[in-house]
């Protein structure tokens, strides 16, 4: 995080401001990450996605894209909101790195995998992770690869209507992978069916991706 932006919060805190204007949001995400400022890049595009925009980002590696990411999750609980946001990330290891993330931004967060919905079952008694997801109140974030996305168990929850209405946010991390362009590890990526998700709220990427075919902006 930098400290030479001119986004600055209030000492008051992000309280002091109207709700869902800028000031209130930069000084919300300063609080959240005990920080005195964001990056510009951060500042400009988070009220984009708070104002329920589309947005493709590239954005230089260490300059706060997770932050980005999580921008309207964070919001909306500020605001006592209910809801939930599905993320996507290539490894399980940065599975795990973005959920932790959002629980430090106080998110309650889950990063499930096929070692972490066996490690809930052979507990007693056995948890299914989904169902947790779902009786849990607030803002709540989903964390998996594209293969677990298109897996035959989330599919199965993600067509039940209770489950479906609350999916709020689609999110995808190393966006560029979804181009046919990019590297072989792609192959997860290119499996997503965008169609079948009630929103896109926001792809973020640290590399150039010249041919993914998409509009600026909408």
């Amino acid at each position: 995080m930098s400290t030479s932006s001119s986004t600055s919060p209030s000492i008051l805190g992000y309280a002091r401001h109207k709700v869902n204007t800028r000031e209130w949001l930069d000084a919300l995400l300063c609080e959240k990450c005990n920080v005195p400022s964001l990056y510009e890049p951060q500042s400009r595009h988070l009220f984009d996605l708070v104002q329920n925009k589309d947005l493709f980002l590239r954005i230089t590696t260490g300059h706060g894209k997770t932050l980005i990411l999580m921008s309207p999750l964070i919001a909306a609980q500020a605001r006592f909101e209910e809801g939930i946001g599905i993320m996507t990330a290539p490894t399980k290891a940065l599975c795990d790195q973005e959920a932790a993330c959002g629980t430090k931004y106080g998110l309650k967060s889950w990063a499930i995998s096929q070692d972490t919905l066996d490690a809930a079952r052979l507990q007693e008694p056995p948890i299914r992770l989904f169902d947790e997801v779902m009786q849990a109140k607030g803002i709540r974030l989903v964390v998996m690869s594209p293969q677990m996305l298109n897996s035959e168990g989330f599919r199965k929850d993600e067509k039940m209507p209770k489950f479906r209405k609350s999916i709020r946010w689609f999110l995808i991390d190393e966006a560029h992978l979804t181009s046919a362009y990019a590297c072989l590890s792609r192959v997860g990526y290119s499996s997503i069916d965008l169609d079948a998700m009630l929103l896109i709220n926001c792809w973020s990427s640290g590399k150039i991706c010249p041919k993914l075919g998409l509009k600026k902006s909408r």
